[in-house]
Formats: C-alpha cells, structure tokens, sequence
C-alpha cells in the first residue's frame, strides 16, 4: 500500500472514530459535519473529500459491516451440497462471521444502541432473513412458505439479538463461549 493511501485510509478512520465518539454522547441523529471536523481536527473539505454529508458517512460504515459478513456468507453459499452435510462450510461460516464481529465490536455495540442507527437493525435483519429463506429453500419438504417466512423472521431477530448481546457485554464472553452458545445451546433450544 502506497503512504498515500495509507495516509487516505488513516484519514478516514478518524473521521469515523470521531463520528462515532460525538453520536455516542449525542446522539446519531444531533451529530452534525462541524463537530466531526470538530472533533477530527480537519477542515470542511477535508470530510468532504471524503464523504458527501453525514448520511452518506453513516453509510458507508454500515455498509462496510454488511459487505464483510456478505462475503463471509457467499463463501457458505457457493458449498457444495455434500460438503454442507459434513457441516464444515457452517462450522467456517459461524467462526468468520464470529470475527467480523469481534473485529466491528465496538462500531456494533454503538449501531445497534439505543443512540445509533435503527435502520441498520433493520438492514440487519433483512439480511438474516433472506440468507435463513435460501437455505430453507434448500429443504422444501420442511416448511410451507408461510412458516418458512415466520421462521426466517425469527431466526434473523434471534441472530440480532444475540449480536446485540454479544458486542454490549463484550469483555464478559469470548468468542469462543458464543461460538459454543450457537452451535449447542441455541439449537438445542429450537
């Protein structure tokens, strides 16, 4: 990577960071461009270089988050059939997505905060419910398609929730204990 780009790459991130420290005492929705160049210590056209208003910066971290754990599924998704029923493609998918969100935790912990972006939430759950649809598709003798819609739902705000959980209680559970939760408390459960 060239210093120029590390320079850009550096640059944004503090224009993130500090997006995200004035939106956690504020608010997301009071923060304003004059106090993340505030508080970035740069100037109007510097943020502006780089993101065209506040939305477009909020965007832009949701969608970074979304696209890392859409990579993580693609690579689940394009399994063989026979590879999904030895369970080790789900085992990866489980322990990548895992780290997409131990290495976002504390960008989470604020989006899905009372102060952050509810409409992520809903991103999120829109997402969960269509990759849970795909792979009941999979298997259409379990399901009609309204249980399979009521399921997927479920299931999507069920993965949110312990999201949620996980990135607000952070220090007191590690990856692994969640990995374990997922794959023998919850599905002992449904």
């Amino acid at each position: 990577m060239s210093n120029y780009e590390a320079k850009r790459q550096q640059t944004r991130q503090i224009i993130i960071n500090s997006m995200i420290m004035i939106a956690e005492a504020k608010g997301l929705e009071k923060v304003t461009v004059s106090d993340i160049i505030k508080n970035a210590n740069i100037n109007r056209s510097t943020f502006y270089r780089y993101f065209e208003d506040k939305f477009a910066l909020i965007n832009f971290i949701e969608s970074n988050i979304l696209n890392a754990i859409k990579i993580k599924y693609n690579i689940f998704n394009n399994c063989s059939n026979e590879e999904l029923k030895r369970g080790k493609p789900q085992d990866i998918f489980i322990r990548s997505f895992l780290n997409v969100i131990e290495n976002n935790h504390k960008l989470l912990s604020f989006l899905l905060s009372e102060k952050g972006d509810f409409e992520f939430n809903f991103q999120l759950v829109h997402f969960f419910e269509s990759i849970i649809r795909k792979s009941l598709d999979k298997n259409p003798d379990n399901f009609d398609d309204k249980r399979k819609k009521i399921f997927a739902f479920y299931c999507a705000v069920e993965a949110i929730g312990l999201i949620s959980f996980w990135v607000h209680n952070f220090e007191d559970y590690s990856k692994d204990y969640i990995y374990n939760f997922i794959n023998k408390d919850m599905w002992y459960v449904i």
